[in-house]
């Protein structure tokens, strides 16, 4: 029933049983759609109130013309939003079923089985991996499905197998040692007792087997190498690029100066008396070391030195009086080689030198 307009009433105005009826019992009646409790009223018109019974459980949603009921959903269902503006329900998933859109619903994804894992499966839905074996690893394969490593053996070692996905390396035998050949990780077999490890030049280490008892660790064309133990008394000689066990000693000796000696008042190098001669078979280092007390008759410098060969060395000097011990070293050819202490007086002062003495060594090169 539409509602009548009440009219703008006036003073003394007669008001009539019909006028009455229209506008007061018949409005109360379009104001009043109601049948039974629980009822709604809307505007239907817009004059007009219409009614919307009740029905239990359900959902009150707006529509174009007029509200409507969405019925009760089952246990568990879940409303949602159905793509057009409308609620619907989602009925409840199965037992382990996880919430999840596909291609913009909502949806119940299956419940994974035991030790499953979930991961995107690159059409920006969910998936389940199924759980690996016991001990084994996941990894990323790309844009592929995550993927499971199986295990590997007792003591293995994980690595990039160079396609970038994980990979076991068996445990070596006992004593290897880990390294690198063609860009790989690899197990180097144990060496022997005191074997020694060292790059055998292509990248790769190798071992170096113990030498005998006395050897000495050398190279020999960039590689490592034992040399056999020297004989007795023998040192270890360079000679270039090589080396090798040899005598220390080419040749020693020892002289005694006299127990006083005075220079001449000559501005020149003068043997003191102490001097010997060493017998050389082949090229040698001579050092040689003299001494003796020594001092000068004036006011000038006197000098002490070692002469080797022809070659003077290392020189002490004094004014005065010194005990002096000047030592030379030179490496000489093969034959017959002088070695002797000198003096030097300068101007026309002359030196003293009591007690002198040289002793030389000749080391083979």
């Amino acid at each position: 029933m539409a509602r009548t307009a009440i009219p703008l009433y006036v003073t003394n105005q007669v008001i009539t049983a019909a006028h009455m009826n229209t506008c007061v019992r018949d409005n109360e009646a379009a104001h009043w759609p109601y049948t039974n409790a629980g009822d709604l009223a809307y505007a239907s018109a817009a004059d007009t109130l219409s009614r919307l019974a009740a029905v239990n459980g359900g959902i009150l949603q707006s529509g174009a013309a007029a509200p409507s009921w969405l019925p009760a959903g089952t246990a568990s269902s879940i409303m949602h939003n159905n793509g057009a503006s409308n609620p619907a329900w989602l009925g409840a998933g199965a037992n382990g079923t996880i919430l999840g859109l596909t291609a913009g619903v909502l949806t119940w994804l299956a419940a994974g089985g035991d030790g499953s894992v979930m991961y995107n499966n690159g059409a920006s839905a969910p998936a389940w991996l199924a759980a690996g074996g016991d001990g084994s690893v996941m990894y990323n394969n790309g844009a592929s499905a995550p993927a499971w490593l199986p295990a590997g053996t007792g003591s293995s070692i994980m690595y990039n197998n160079g396609a970038s996905n994980p990979a076991w390396l068996g445990a070596g035998a006992n004593g290897g040692l880990l390294g690198m050949t063609g860009g790989a990780p690899s197990w180097l077999a144990a060496g022997l007792a005191s074997s020694i490890l060292y790059n055998n030049g292509a990248s790769n280490p190798a071992w170096l087997g113990a030498g005998a008892n006395g050897g000495l660790l050398g190279m020999a064309g960039g590689v490592p190498v034992w040399s056999a133990a020297g004989g007795s008394g023998q040192v270890m000689r360079s000679a270039g690029a090589t080396s090798g066990w040899g005598s220390p000693l080419a040749d020693v000796g020892i002289d005694n100066g006299p127990a006083t000696w005075t220079s001449t008042n000559v501005a020149a190098w003068q043997d003191v008396g102490a001097t010997l001669t060493l017998t050389l078979p082949a090229q040698a280092t001579i050092i040689a070391i003299a001494t003796g007390t020594f001092e000068s008759s004036g006011g000038w410098f006197s000098f002490m030195s070692v002469n080797i060969d022809g070659t003077n060395g290392q020189t002490i000097e004094t004014v005065t009086s010194s005990c002096g011990t000047p030592v030379f070293a030179k490496t000489c050819a093969a034959g017959n080689v002088i070695c002797k202490l000198q003096a030097y007086a300068y101007s026309t002062d002359t030196c003293k030198v009591d007690d002198s003495q040289i002793i030389a060594f000749a080391f083979a090169s």
